[in-house]
């Protein structure tokens, strides 16, 4: 293989296809809007323009204020309980429910989540045939972050070669969706931690003993183990591109198209980078906005690829060159 194109969202939307996770925000706040103003209400989502980062809005749930308000709803008030031993009894076990109804709770929304997430991706339009632009078919590889088969369905490229690492809905797939954050992140983020001098078994549980009671410390961890269910499974995902290093080493030129370069998807890069000769690959780059070309540039020379070796260009001007004379004879030739 001579080429690899790495394929973003950038490059469905290039295509006319309303893919964006802002698009699935419209879509769910007409299509279920119960579900669209909880995430909204939990998550601090206010506008639809807002859902473009869902995947990290996602892991940034605020449990504390999730544990707070569950607490609050069935803490009971202790002085003002009828002196008998039943009305106590009712008070203690709705209290002691509360890690029930975090883990009901964030089951049946990230549930619903997903549900709806297919739906979704089942139901975006095709791709806009006038804003193809040049590809290589032969000796090409292609890694594809999108849930939709735009390459196989409008470029014709044989399904054998296109790697999807998310999934493609139209292959009946499951959709990958999610965080990056792990576990121990999370925990770290919201569960107390004890202090240096905290260095012997003893002390530590001493500290955790005395830390918060265990219906809420339950609650928080319901919430938490939930929210980690969520995470992408990089490490897994990472072997797709591992299982064809073979055909990667042999590649002379990279082409990335409506790829955001975002943290959680920047562990595949690294694993190409890792994998070809970075002193003879070109890497040619699309942008959308001006002030993704220089963060683009420096995420690639980040990995130790070579400045020289990278050109930035936009999918529009791609898709405007595609009816010259030398395009038009690269098509005949493939």
């Amino acid at each position: 293989m001579k080429y690899l194109y790495i394929i973003g969202n950038g490059f469905d939307k290039h295509h006319g296809i309303e893919s964006g996770f802002d698009d699935y925000g419209i879509w769910l706040k007409k299509n279920h809007p119960d579900l669209f103003f909880q995430l909204s209400s939990i998550y601090g989502i206010s506008e639809e323009k807002d859902w473009w980062n869902f995947e990290q809005i996602l892991g940034e749930l605020n449990i504390s204020d999730q544990v707070a308000e569950i607490m609050e709803n069935r803490r009971p008030d202790w002085k003002n309980l009828p002196d008998d031993d039943r009305a106590f009894n009712n008070a203690k076990r709705d209290y002691e429910a509360a890690p029930e109804e975090a883990q009901y709770t964030f089951e049946e929304l990230f549930n619903n989540i997903r549900y709806t997430f297919v739906e979704w991706v089942k139901q975006l339009n095709e791709p806009e045939s006038s804003q193809m632009i040049h590809i290589k078919k032969q000796d090409s590889v292609f890694i594809s972050f999108n849930y939709t088969n735009t390459s196989e369905s409008l470029y014709k490229i044989a399904s054998d070669f296109v790697i999807y690492i998310h999934g493609c809905a139209k292959r009946g797939d499951e959709l990958v969706l999610g965080h990056g954050k792990t576990i121990k992140q999370i925990e770290n983020e919201y569960l107390p931690q004890p202090p240096d001098d905290a260095d012997t078994p003893e002390l530590i549980e001493q500290f955790y003993a005395n830390a918060s009671d265990w219906v809420e410390e339950e609650t928080y961890m319901e919430i938490i183990q939930r929210l980690a269910k969520q995470r992408k499974p990089i490490e897994d995902l990472i072997h797709k591109i591992y299982n064809i290093r073979h055909q990667i080493a042999e590649i002379e030129h990279i082409y990335i198209f409506g790829f955001s370069f975002s943290n959680i998807d920047m562990p595949y890069i690294k694993e190409i980078a890792d994998i070809i000769n970075r002193k003879r690959v070109l890497w040619k780059v699309s942008y959308y906005n001006p002030s993704d070309e220089i963060r683009f540039r420096d995420k690639l020379i980040h990995l130790r690829i070579p400045q020289k070796q990278i050109i930035m260009t936009t999918l529009e001007s791609l898709n405007k060159n595609r009816n010259a004379p030398e395009y038009l004879s690269r098509v005949t030739n493939h």
